[in-house]
């Protein structure tokens, strides 16, 4: 909505009157009858007029001047932002031999509206993807004396080592919250997917149809989604470099030696940036000659599996449906010691949160100056919007340019600027359109909102205009989402933005500036000036840092480690936003914060008719809520570089309802694995921190009684031990 400036007193003669007329009884009760025309009631009607216009001026000033200037210096309510995800489409059915094309744009129309922002080929063929997962060393004992034989069949010169056909990203369930590390959870560095055909009979058919047709190759979609990656402290963030990788496809003819042939593929469409980030990639595909798959049974191929052949299928259902093998494979040198992937699959489209809309005329101009049309919709995609004018010399529309303040046009440029959450059009004072030329909108798109966040497995199906629906599976949450600025939320930013004027300069102006990025979704920002992270050094000229932390709402977690960090994708966003809006001569970094773990443990008297199992809890989140890294309605965050003391939480301790008191809290940091108490000089213990890190409370055990703990684990599972933990079946007489 445009910014309409709210009434000071909405009330008009009509409410007035009607006011003053029930007032009578408790004023004047001998007035028992009052009626139209009566000299007192005449006189309550003067009044109200009277009043009417007081309150006709008052509501002019002092509210509705402001948000006036503030609409006139150009400031708008920022639209609403749409979510974005993958979406992986399915063929028709299992019996499928054709391709099925979806357009870019095509809508997936429940339960939220969503288009897709890539051209697809929905394939004849599903995709599986494995990995050649190393052996763990139980398995590797285990495996020792086949490797060995192994060895001597092949006649290797050196000890071959073993690996498992493992199963990844299955395409029927929610991507799982691990990631699949390609650089060191596999022996080969590689993505093995198979492309099955819907039944084995079928499977000629379907190669035929991965070959193209007319003279086209065939395009296979495929998504990559990288896992999250938290830097480390003196690590750069700016763009993200690319990742020497290389597609491959199995052919068809036997290479030398009994090795299955691997065909580079070409890559279009690549919206990851050479794996720099997460998204979606188009491979094109070899002639139907060419694309082949090596026999999985042993008798038949006794290097199946072996080397660099693909995987072995040890399933024969599966096997029965190969038709062939794609490989994504790692090829940097030195080789990549990590390299996290969140999921991964085929025919796979980026999806947006919009809809479009038909073209349309929104209005005919008037010659006159600042002209404003309404679109019709609101929260418009402006990066895509057309807005055309009929020009009379021409005799045809004429395209005008989009620009953020009509204002500062040139006089005699064609321009216009656009209210992307009100959905309007403003025109200037000096080209303007004529007396009847029509103003029309294309390419019209609009949407967006929280109500896109949605949970893996949501969307279902998409309907194509060609009339086909195909089902379609959503593999992560889409995100991104958020709803339009409020009134409320425009008055405390649009103030920041006149005074810095999208410069940044003082520390106060980082830290507005990053608070009002969109899709930043940032909880806290802290910025160090003349700090360089690689040297940890506080006493830099011209280098600034600002440190951010992800929104996270403490409340539903009950402030539970870990805290929250940012990941590289925050810290690329949080430095791309600034960089365009810093000094020239300023060194900036984007960095997360480093992060000190520590424990405490005490002890509490718990007062007469209080339950320990609910006081002790209430300490518990007092504490931790203490020390939280984030700010909430009614509590600050903890300060960067303040030390943690042990008088301090004691406070806290014994401030919770039901704690008549406390013991002293003994302080703990951790190598490794290990607590080491803090040393206390007269009861008094602290731990300092440096001046860019936090406590993180990975420890804390709170008993009932007159002695402290004297660890700060509580029974449960030790900090930084990432075993599973499994039942222990007593014996039984």
């Amino acid at each position: 909505m445009p910014i309409r400036p709210p009434l000071l007193d909405d009330r008009d003669f009509a409410s007035l009157r009607t006011e003053l007329l029930a007032r009578i009884p408790a004023h004047t009760p001998e007035w028992t009858a009052p009626r139209t025309g009566d000299p007192g009631v005449t006189m309550i009607e003067l009044f109200a007029w009277l009043a009417d216009t007081v309150l006709y001026r008052a509501n002019l000033i002092p509210e509705r001047q402001r948000l006036a200037f503030l609409a006139l210096v150009g400031q708008h309510l920022r639209s609403a932002l749409p979510a974005t995800g993958i979406a992986l489409l399915r063929a028709p059915s299992a019996d499928a031999i054709a391709t099925v094309d979806v357009p870019e744009f095509s809508l997936i129309e429940q339960p939220v509206a969503f288009e897709t922002r890539q051209h697809a080929q929905v394939l004849p063929v599903e995709g599986r993807c494995f990995i050649k997962r190393r052996l763990d060393p139980a398995e590797a004992r285990v495996a020792a004396p086949l490797l060995d034989q192994l060895q001597d069949l092949y006649g290797l010169t050196h000890a071959p080592s073993g690996y498992v056909t493992h199963a990844v990203f299955d395409p029927e369930q929610p991507a799982p919250a691990g990631d699949v590390d390609l650089a060191f959870d596999t022996t080969d560095r590689s993505l093995w997917i198979a492309l099955l055909a819907g039944k084995p009979a079928l499977v000629d058919t379907v190669r035929t149809a991965l070959g193209g047709s007319a003279g086209v190759a065939a395009r296979l979609n495929i998504a990559v989604v990288l896992g999250q990656r938290v830097e480390a402290l003196n690590e750069d963030v700016s763009a993200p470099p690319k990742v020497a990788h290389r597609f491959e496809i199995t052919g068809r003819e036997p290479a030398e030696g009994g090795n299955t042939p691997l065909l580079p593929l070409d890559v279009e469409g690549d919206l990851t940036r050479g794996l720099a980030r997460s998204g979606t990639l188009r491979l094109v595909l070899p002639a139907a000659m060419q694309i082949g798959a090596p026999s999985n049974d042993p008798r038949e191929n006794a290097r199946a599996g072996v080397g660099n052949n693909p995987p072995r299928l040890d399933d024969p259902a599966l096997a029965a449906r190969l038709v062939t093998w794609v490989r994504l494979v790692l090829t940097a040198t030195p080789p990549l010691e990590h390299f996290a992937v969140r999921f991964a699959g085929v025919h796979a489209v980026p999806i947006e949160q919009r809809r479009s809309l038909p073209d349309r005329v929104v209005g005919t101009g008037d010659g006159a100056s600042g002209q404003r049309f309404l679109i019709g919709a609101s929260n418009v995609d402006t990066e895509r919007l057309e807005v055309e004018v009929d020009d009379p010399e021409l005799g045809r529309p004429v395209r005008w340019l989009a620009v953020d303040d009509v204002g500062s046009a040139q006089p005699d440029e064609r321009s216009v600027e656009i209210d992307a959450e009100a959905g309007e059009l403003l025109f200037g004072a000096a080209t303007v359109p004529a007396n009847g030329a029509r103003v029309r909108v294309r390419k019209l798109r609009a949407g967006g909102g929280t109500a896109g966040n949605l949970t893996p497995g949501t969307l279902k199906k998409i309907a194509l205009a060609s009339g086909t629906t195909l089902k379609l599976y959503q593999p992560l949450s889409t995100a991104g989402g958020a709803d339009a600025e409020t009134l409320d939320t425009a008055e405390r930013r649009i103030p920041a933005a006149l005074r810095h004027r999208e410069r940044v300069v003082t520390a106060e102006d980082y830290r507005d500036s990053v608070l009002a990025m969109p899709r930043g979704d940032v909880g806290r920002v802290e910025v160090l000036p003349r700090f360089k992270p690689h040297e940890r050094d506080l006493d830099v000229p011209g280098v600034v840092s600002v440190m951010a932390w992800p929104a996270r709402d403490g409340a539903a977690t009950h402030w539970l480690a870990p805290v929250p960090r940012a990941d590289r994708l925050l810290l690329e966003q949080v430095h791309a936003w600034l960089a365009p809006r810093r000094p020239l001569a300023t060194e900036l970094y984007a960095i997360g914060c480093e992060y000190v773990a520590i424990g405490a443990a005490l002890a509490v008297r718990i007062a007469d008719g209080h339950a320990a199992e609910i006081v002790i809890p209430r300490v518990r989140d007092a504490l931790r809520r203490h020390l939280w890294p984030l700010p909430e309605d009614d509590h600050a965050p903890w300060p960067l570089g303040r030390a943690v003391d042990n008088r301090e939480l004691e406070v806290v301790a014994a401030r919770v309802e039901g704690v008549v008191a406390t013991t002293d809290v003994t302080l703990f940091t951790r190598a490794g694995r290990n607590w080491n108490v803090v040393p206390a000089a007269a009861g008094r213990a602290r731990i300092d921190l440096a001046a860019w890190q936090l406590p993180e409370l990975v420890g804390l055990n709170v008993l009932e009684g007159d002695a402290a703990p004297t660890s700060p684990d509580d029974g449960g599972r030790p900090p930084g031990d990432d075993s599973i933990a499994v039942p222990i079946v007593p014996e039984v007489c």
